[in-house]
């Protein structure tokens, strides 16, 4: 039999004993989801620092977890792991946690989340003159273009 592999889930901003045990165990749950039945994951331990969740999970399955990691961090739903991703950070919005990492055994980050803020939006207006003639007014995408030729002298601006 293979090695066993740790892998692990760090979330920033929070320690384990600031954490209520149940949204604890929603996190463990999250983590055992995201790595997947199928890969057999086993508690290992949860480090006092920050809260860092490890799993073990055996030598033949550490190609799976890391395969698995990284299609959901690329939007793969056939595996159904990116909507697991995507409920960890709406839970992590909800903490205040502003940022979780997968590690492999080896501490390397396979997939790193930033909680989305809600976004800012602002208004922008512009108004002006025009001294001419639009022509059109066309765009392939968000952007509009508009054609403004002259008109010849004594006639006022006709808009189109």
């Amino acid at each position: 039999m293979d090695a066993i592999g740790i892998y692990s889930l760090k979330l920033y901003d929070r320690k384990p004993d600031d954490m209520p045990l149940d949204r604890l165990a929603d996190y463990l749950r999250k983590f055992a989801l995201i790595l997947g039945k199928d890969n057999q994951p086993v508690f290992s331990s949860v480090n006092e620092s920050s809260v860092l969740l490890c799993a073990k999970i055996p030598g033949n399955k550490q190609s799976h977890v890391e395969q698995r990691l990284l299609d959901a961090q690329r939007g793969d739903t056939q595996s159904g792991v990116s909507k697991h991703l995507v409920h960890l950070e709406a839970m992590m919005l909800e903490d205040n946690i502003s940022k979780a990492e997968f590690l492999n055994p080896q501490q390397h980050v396979l997939v790193s989340l930033q909680a989305a803020k809600e976004p800012v939006y602002h208004s922008v207006s512009q108004t002006g003159e025009v001294d001419g003639e639009i022509t059109r007014v066309m765009g392939a995408d968000d952007t509009m273009q508009r054609g403004c030729f002259p008109r010849p002298a004594g006639q006022g601006p006709v808009l189109t």
